[in-house]
């Protein structure tokens, strides 16, 4: 009886036992793992753009998984709310056996719950060292102190304000609306300011108000803030001597020699200079045959000015392009080239581009139906499609795959920027703004 005894509490322990040996890795396949890495990859793409998360690694028993997520989820702004979302979302994908373990994410050698800011935690950390210490001027002098004007008494007197400024925001296609760069930060945006404004408007506006305005570099705070202005004497050519009067003028801008103006200067308008060739494409090297040329038919730069040489095409060929070219010393080309620019002085190159065709019956993004067939200027070529103007204040994506029938790398290989195609809508999503079109289903017989 005693032996039994023993025998029966040996076996009870070794099934407690055995219930608590890990389960192998294996019990959550590699199609759950794909599973829990797009739902994942689509949680983080509503917040960061091009982020790709997988799975690359599972420890998972009856009471625990550990799953092991690649770097992109890091870049997700997480909080509490989300991170507990994030988790129920992952457990619903998980084999039954698993449903009532504990679940612990991470990425990038950390779990997802320390990736919360401090500052949007309801439950601070139980290291002192990690916890949200609020800033308190402990001296009886503000941080800033502006030494050129007075202080005022009331408004934003006595207050101090770290201003970040960076790479501001772009458009997002797939959102239909504008989003930071950067990761969102502190609830709002780590980059929410651009340079450009922040420095001559935003940091005067507040310190007009009495506020002290630190500025600190990105990523780095520092006890001490150094103003410096790294150009060199004479850089600030343009500030402290105007507009250009005329294309020579670039030849005094210091650091651009006699080399760099021949290869911009071409490019240059001028339209108020003195001379009507610096408002043309006529490089300065040509000005002499220009001259030269319009004295042989007859013309002076100030009928160039009023447009009185309505006939210099025709002058040039009664002489004899290549006599002409061959007695002004220029090529047959550059000889064409400058008698075009000397019809039409200050034209834009973009005028000679052909004008779309546009409906009289879409005018709003409300007219457009699937089917319809329009024809629209191309606005921009990008890795993943065009986007075409197609007379509704909103331009559409012709995405990579609907420009034509054959593979491409990339769309720019079949269309450029200025060029007129005919599309067919697909889609109209009226509340995102998104039109969605096709250039190769364009029926034949309305190419």
């Amino acid at each position: 009886m005693k032996f039994g005894k023993y025998l029966y509490v040996f076996l009870l322990v070794s099934l407690l036992l055995v219930g608590a040996v890990p389960t192998a890795a294996a019990e959550i396949g590699a199609a759950t793992r794909q599973q829990i890495g797009r739902t994942l990859t689509r949680i983080t793409g509503r917040e960061v753009t091009g982020s790709w998360v997988r799975i690359q690694r599972v420890k998972a028993s009856r009471s625990r998984v550990q799953l092991y997520a690649s770097v992109g989820l890091s870049y997700y702004p997480f909080r509490e709310e989300n991170v507990r979302a994030m988790y129920d979302s992952v457990r619903a994908l998980l084999p039954a056996a698993y449903r009532k373990a504990r679940i612990e994410l991470y990425t990038d050698g950390r779990l997802i719950e320390e990736l919360v800011p401090l500052a949007c935690r309801t439950v601070q950390p139980r290291k002192k060292r990690d916890r949200v210490v609020p800033f308190v001027n402990r001296s009886a002098r503000p941080l800033v102190s502006p030494l050129d004007r007075r202080t005022p008494a009331q408004g934003l007197a006595g207050r101090h304000i770290a201003l970040w400024q960076s790479h501001g925001c772009y458009f997002d296609q797939r959102e239909g609306r504008w989003r930071w760069q950067r990761a969102r930060f502190w609830q709002t945006c780590e980059d929410l300011y651009t340079q450009s404004y922040v420095l001559p408007y935003l940091v005067p506006m507040l310190e007009n108000a009495g506020a002290c305005v630190l500025l600190p570099r990105e990523r780095d705070l520092q006890r001490y803030e150094v103003l410096a202005d790294n150009d060199a004497v004479g850089e600030q050519y343009r500030e402290e001597n105007g507009a250009f009067p005329d294309r020579k003028r670039l030849l005094k801008v210091p650091k651009l020699g006699p080399k760099a103006f021949e290869q911009c200067a071409g490019f240059l308008r001028v339209p108020e200079s003195r001379s009507i060739l610096d408002n043309t494409g006529v490089h300065p090297e040509s000005y002499g045959a220009a001259q030269q040329l319009l004295a042989l038919c007859g013309y002076t730069l100030e009928d160039v000015k009023n447009g009185d040489i309505p006939l210099l095409a025709q002058k040039v060929k009664l002489l004899g392009e290549e006599k002409a070219a061959q007695q002004l010393g220029v090529g047959l080309p550059t000889l064409r080239d400058t008698v075009k620019e000397l019809m039409k002085p200050g034209r834009d190159v973009r005028d000679d581009l052909p004008a779309p065709i546009l409906r009289t019956d879409v005018l709003e993004l409300k007219d457009l139906k699937a089917g319809m067939v329009l024809t629209g200027t191309v606005r921009n070529v990008i890795d993943f499609g065009v986007f075409v103007d197609i007379g509704v204040h909103q331009d559409g994506l012709v995405h990579i795959s609907q420009v034509c029938s054959r593979f491409i790398k990339h769309p720019s290989e079949i269309v450029a920027v200025g060029d007129v195609v005919k599309v067919v809508v697909l889609d109209v999503d009226e509340k995102k703004k998104r039109i969605s079109l096709s250039m190769k289903q364009v029926p034949k017989d309305a190419q």
